[in-house]
């Protein structure tokens, strides 16, 4: 789990429908310098701990604990009458208690965030759409391939990485769900060294398919290539998208583009 998502972020896009149900615990920001802000989610309780701090932490610590409590002598100096174990044990029990106490109050803070988180997701939505519709001309509703929906959201940074072919694999990587590998040449059409321009090629692996399925994923995957090369790749580089893989058979003459 990236550590940088946020406890609203990550019970949004995974249980929406529990929005006004979560009961959280804060379990102090200690935590977060090695943990995530979810610490744990137990689904069937319908509750969560984050790595925060609750408003408990907001008194003042004089307000929960003496300063001579855990002293071998009170404020006075004379020995305490009971244990260190048992003043120990009845410390961590008010606290406990108060914990409960503002269990209500942290829960209901934390709720309000959940439908802020959402709101926000969905003015952002209609931004980035706006965005895309009246800068680049790209409608999404009209848009029926889901991966270039996908693809189609990160429009906004093409000024910054048009030409980033690495940026291109990464995308195809992550959107595509397979392994790529890229290639980069020098390509001239007069076998000519002084004369060329930069050659690009994207190898897409895909084991186990035949011949049958490499036309469907070729299929599934033309859509995307297309966008990302009338975008993301400009006029002076060539590229070529290829699905390369081992086939079932093993076969020469049968799909095995592992021959190259």
């Amino acid at each position: 789990m990236n550590k940088e998502i946020s406890a609203e972020m990550l019970l949004g896009h995974l249980y929406p429908e529990l929005e006004l149900l979560w009961t959280v615990r804060h379990r102090g920001t200690f935590y977060r310098n090695y943990s995530p802000d979810v610490m744990d989610i137990d689904e069937e309780n319908m509750s969560v701990d984050i790595a925060r701090d609750g408003l408990l932490k907001l008194i003042p610590p004089a307000l929960l604990t003496g300063d001579f409590e855990l002293t071998n002598t009170d404020a006075k100096g004379k020995n305490h009458t009971t244990s260190f174990k048992s003043r120990y044990e009845a410390m961590k029990q008010r606290l406990h208690l108060l914990d409960e106490a503002f269990l209500p109050i942290d829960t209901f803070r934390f709720r309000t965030r959940l439908a802020t988180e959402r709101h926000l997701e969905d003015i952002l939505a209609i931004k980035v759409e706006h965005v895309l519709k009246e800068y680049y001309g790209i409608d999404l509703s009209t848009v029926t391939d889901e991966l270039v929906k996908k693809a189609a959201m990160l429009m906004p940074y093409l000024n910054k990485r048009r030409g980033d072919v690495r940026y291109v694999k990464r995308i195809l990587e992550t959107i595509a769900g397979h392994k790529v590998r890229m290639r980069q040449s020098a390509y001239s059409d007069t076998d000519n060294s002084r004369y060329w321009i930069q050659k690009v090629d994207f190898d897409i692996h895909v084991d186990g398919l035949d011949t049958e399925s490499y036309r469907k994923e070729e299929t599934r995957l033309k859509p995307l290539t297309e966008f990302l090369s009338e975008y993301f790749i400009p006029v002076d580089i060539i590229c070529n998208f290829n699905i390369v893989g081992k086939n079932k058979e093993n076969k020469l003459l049968n799909y095995n583009s592992n021959v190259l």
